[in-house]
């Protein structure tokens, strides 16, 4: 059994556990794979279903949620109104290659949650999930 990476400048997610729920497979891999670099713990689903469930059975040990926005099925956005239904003290980081509304990127902010354009780097995927767990991020 390993113990849990401390915080340092260059593991800013250490010690935090990440759910991921995109429907595209190798964007998915990618996430999950820069989201480990940074020393989160991840857990993927494919579907917003999928992040539901895992996050209403898990949401003790998920600080993060990282939701695409656009998904077959439930959409992400349903799938955060519902997973901020159980807990409006969710961290969560909405992506999508399409830009949504300033209204509803001004909602997820003022909900403490957030919003990432892709495509993003792995410095960009840090800053977002940093700010939402209130920790520094140096590039």
């Amino acid at each position: 059994m390993t113990t849990p990476l401390e915080y340092s400048p260059d593991c800013p997610l250490a010690g935090l556990t990440l759910l991921v729920s995109d429907d595209e497979v190798r964007l998915r891999q990618i996430i999950v794979l820069m989201a480990e670099e940074l020393g989160a713990t991840v857990i993927d689903v494919a579907t917003s279903e999928d992040a539901i469930a895992t996050y209403r059975e898990n949401q003790d040990e998920i600080d993060l949620l990282m939701l695409d926005l656009r998904m077959a099925g439930m959409s992400g956005e349903s799938a955060y109104r519902k997973i901020k239904e159980m807990n409006p003290n969710a961290r969560i980081a909405l992506s999508s290659g399409i830009r949504p509304e300033d209204g509803f990127i001004a909602e997820l902010e003022t909900a403490g949650c957030a919003f990432i354009e892709k495509p993003f780097d792995m410095d960009g995927l840090a800053e977002v999930l940093c700010k939402l767990a209130n920790r520094p991020f140096v590039h």
